[in-house]
């Protein structure tokens, strides 16, 4: 007599697109790799490309992604590499203001996730600079959010001999 049976394979589908991570993304396969390997999908802390330097100019905005709204205060940093030096804007003061060295200075909304960013004019972005991203780390306000991300787990079958 031969046995027969059923296996069951465990899939963990993700349901909302945040960080490198777009709904219906399969994270964790049992018999293959997963369509992604999930970087700020369930943390708080995500980091984003908003803008890039442009040679001569000081000024930038751009905005972050809804999946990330409502931003806590005290907790976005904008990056941007100017001659080889960082360039680091700081929310410390939780009103949306971004403040710097070097007479670089910004704003953040918060529900919105706008940010502007202005180097002071002593940092003036180079030939060489261009291209740069000016990134923004912050982190989500998980509490105020009415969307958390979500995933959803699939059995999968094969039957056996």
């Amino acid at each position: 007599m031969e046995e027969r049976g059923t296996v069951y394979f465990k899939n963990v589908i993700a349901q909302t697109t945040r960080g490198n991570v777009t709904a219906g993304d399969n994270i964790a396969k049992s018999d293959a790799a997963p369509d992604a390997f999930p970087e700020g999908y369930a943390s708080d802390q995500l980091t984003e490309t908003v803008a890039v330097l442009v040679a001569g100019t000081n000024g930038y905005a751009g905005g972050v992604s809804a999946a990330g709204l409502p931003i806590r205060p005290f907790t976005t940093k904008v990056r941007a590499v100017v001659a080889g030096v960082e360039r680091l804007v700081e929310d410390t003061r939780g009103d949306g203001t971004l403040v710097g060295a070097g007479g670089d200075f910004g704003t953040v909304d918060y529900a919105t996730g706008g940010v502007t960013f202005d180097l002071g004019a002593a940092q003036t972005p180079g030939a060489g600079d261009a291209g740069n991203a000016v990134s923004v780390t912050y982190q989500t306000d998980f509490a105020q959010q009415t969307e958390i991300p979500k995933i959803v787990m699939r059995l999968t079958t094969k039957s056996v001999k």
